[in-house]
């Protein structure tokens, strides 16, 4: 089955939902979409997909940032996103809010990765390419590995 993008521009990355009814796609252009699929009935489902701005100054601001990556996990079906803001994020797609943001890291955020149970959140840093080869050898390069709590991960009632 071919889907279009939910985003404009080039995507990122797509991450299917830990439980097979949907994914995230991110892009280039500061945003993720979430996309419910119902192989049952796949009009019916449609109206509860929404893409939102993140990776961005401010709401408000010219300044975005390629989201770069997505991870689930299977405890609170929370997920985190990573960009070329220095920033790792975790939302709630289900009450389409953001949980936890990051005071930002020295360089892009170029890849994300939640653990399925929700305990650990690794994530890598460095250089990007969104500044083409001039850039290269700007950024440190790094991973750095998060213990969370329930309170990082999961939405207040």
């Amino acid at each position: 089955m071919i889907l279009p993008s939910p985003l404009k521009f080039q995507t990122r990355s797509v991450e299917a939902f830990p439980n097979g009814l949907g994914y995230a796609v991110t892009s280039i252009e500061g945003r993720c979409g979430i996309k419910n699929i119902d192989f049952n009935n796949l009009k019916d489902k449609y109206n509860e997909d929404f893409n939102f701005k993140c990776h961005r100054k401010s709401n408000t601001s010219n300044d975005v940032y390629p989201v770069h990556q997505t991870s689930f996990n299977l405890k609170y079906m929370t997920f985190a996103t990573c960009g070329g803001d220095g920033n790792y994020y975790i939302w709630d797609k289900d009450k389409r809010k953001r949980l936890k943001s990051t005071g930002g890291c020295d360089a892009p955020i170029t890849a994300v990765r939640m653990s399925l149970n929700g305990s650990m959140l690794a994530y890598a840093f460095g250089y990007d390419w969104a500044k083409g080869c001039n850039g290269a050898g700007s950024c440190p390069v790094g991973m750095f590995i998060h213990p969370t709590t329930d309170k990082e991960i999961k939405s207040s009632s």
